[in-house]
């Protein structure tokens, strides 16, 4: 019995121990399983910020590219520069030595960042005594003012070919002075439109494709003034070339054996053939007949690159608003200026100036769309400031047309948007 009451005190005890103990250890794992909710709901705390790496700001201090665009660039191309002294060097040969503007500067960077890393004297310096070799008068002591800017716009317009290796170049330049008979200006000419001509092997493309030309434009045709006309051909492939003889042909009946040909080539070649078409079908709903489209392939072959909207926006203006005829738009380029920019408030400075009795009724809008800014402005905004027409002209000159062709001298301003 003794024995018996010993083991129900000892478990009376545990009992009683136990309970008093419960509490302590639930709110334990409470608080525990609290702490780690509280862990999972809230928000992680922000890493530092990344140090912006050395050669993004490089590109945006001293190229001028935008922050996204130089972070960008400097992890894809320049990640294993940690000094300025290459970059600098080639910023520095790029101002110098081929006399690029910043603008200048920041497109050919744009189209090759990797550049920033390149050896000036071994990589770059016999690159460009290739493209001055086609202006002659870009040589140091040269009499030739233009020289320069002529260098730094083929330069930049060429500055995806810095990514391959003189010696290729070199080639590329030969395959081209030897189709043009040495004619260093109408290389230079097809360069500054087509600067992948630098782009594709000599061997493998650019020879196989005026091998194509040569085959579709038919024996004993010297395949150069189709190539003039649109040097693009030359880094297309024999079916797209194929494709561009058809359409010139099918869409507005105009074959190898014409004159016009070359002229229909170089109106067709920057599009689609769909797309040919499509601006072809426009142009003769306004009116346009096949002879009048043949005539703008020769006079305003930038009429076949304007949008579809814009070249109807100004089908209509000129025809709708200003009246003219299909045949009064063929006169000149005038159908290539900008809209916005240039033809619409001119027009509707002058119709309101008329409406007020301050100019006769017979102006010729060809001849008010086609004058140069100064002489525009003598004739029409400066003459009549001080007039009834003063609301007009100061409206006018409010407007960013007149502040565009103001600053750009009338340059920009005559080409479409």
């Amino acid at each position: 019995m003794a024995a018996l009451r010993t083991l129900t005190t000892a478990r009376s005890s545990s009992a009683s121990s136990s309970s008093q103990s419960s509490p302590s250890l639930s709110l334990f794992l409470l608080l525990l399983v609290r702490c780690r909710r509280f862990s999972a709901s809230s928000p992680a705390a922000a890493p530092p910020p990344t140090p912006t790496p050395f050669m993004a700001q490089y590109l945006v201090d001293r190229v001028g590219f935008p922050p996204d665009k130089a972070l960008y660039a400097a992890s894809r191309s320049l990640s294993g520069l940690s000094s300025p002294a290459r970059p600098d060097a080639v910023v520095s040969f790029l101002r110098g030595s081929a006399s690029l503007s910043p603008p200048q500067i920041l497109r050919f960077v744009r189209c090759r960042p990797s550049i920033l890393a390149a050896d000036v004297p071994s990589n770059l310096l016999p690159k460009l005594s290739l493209f001055r070799s086609l202006l002659p008068g870009a040589g140091a002591g040269a009499g030739a003012a233009e020289a320069p800017s002529e260098l730094a716009a083929l330069v930049t317009a060429c500055a995806s070919a810095f990514g391959y290796s003189a010696a290729r170049l070199a080639r590329s330049l030969a395959f081209l002075r030897d189709l043009y008979g040495g004619d260093d200006c109408g290389v230079v000419f097809a360069l500054r439109r087509c600067p992948r001509l630098l782009s594709n092997d000599p061997d493998r493309v650019l020879s196989r494709n005026l091998a194509a030309v040569r085959y579709l434009y038919g024996s004993g045709r010297d395949p150069l003034p189709l190539i003039k006309k649109a040097p693009v051909l030359l880094t297309s492939s024999p079916e797209r070339i194929a494709l561009l003889f058809r359409a010139a042909e099918e869409v507005i009946g105009v074959g190898p054996e014409s004159d016009l040909f070359p002229d229909a080539i170089g109106a067709v070649a920057p599009l689609s053939p769909e797309t040919f078409s499509n601006r072809v079908g426009m142009l003769r709903s306004y009116g346009l007949e096949n002879t009048d489209i043949q005539f703008l392939f020769r006079h305003s072959p930038i009429t076949f690159r304007l949008k579809d909207h814009n070249l109807k926006a100004k089908l209509d203006f000129f025809i709708g608003a200003v009246g003219f005829t299909p045949r009064d738009i063929l006169n000149n380029w005038q159908i290539s200026f900008s809209l916005d920019g240039r033809l619409r408030p001119r027009y509707n400075l002058v119709r309101g100036l008329q409406s007020k009795g301050l100019v006769p009724q017979d102006v010729n809008f060809t001849k008010v769309f086609m004058m140069a800014v100064e002489r525009f402005n003598q004739e029409y905004v400066h003459k009549f400031v001080t007039s009834e027409g003063s609301n007009l002209v100061r409206s006018y000159m409010s407007s960013p047309a007149f502040g565009k062709e103001m600053s750009e001298n009338g340059s920009d301003s005559s080409h479409s948007e």
